[in-house]
């Protein structure tokens, strides 16, 4: 089995307190699935905010965490899948998407072996 990971990306404008609920059962019902399934490997939130470190030469820091959306990165999932199309099928499933979020998926490539 192939591992994916899922970049999710929120509005930074906070959501409401039953939204946020709604939120968390929905990402915990997917999640409770995923396991049942051996296809949930581990996932992560992000807290509010961050910093973006840019440029070749001056490397600069931007207090922004922000894509050309708008959205700011908020966690991330990683799954197992026999390809991308079932990444991509689970990764429509994903809560943040019923509330304005993004699922960037990526396919996770094997670290590279040092030569002797």
């Amino acid at each position: 089995m192939k591992e994916f990971i899922f970049l999710i990306r929120l509005s930074p404008a906070p959501l409401q307190e039953d939204q946020t609920q709604l939120l968390r059962q929905q990402w915990g019902k997917l999640t409770t699935r995923l396991r049942a399934e051996e296809k949930f490997v581990d996932g992560y939130i992000f807290s509010p905010g961050g910093f973006t470190v840019e440029g070749i030469d001056a490397r600069t820091v931007t207090n922004a965490a922000t894509n050309e959306s708008g959205l700011q990165a908020a966690g991330c999932v990683m799954i197992h899948a026999e390809s991308m199309e079932e990444a991509l099928q689970i990764a429509r499933e994903c809560p943040p998407l019923n509330f304005g979020g993004t699922v960037e998926v990526r396919e996770r490539q094997p670290q590279p072996q040092p030569s002797n």
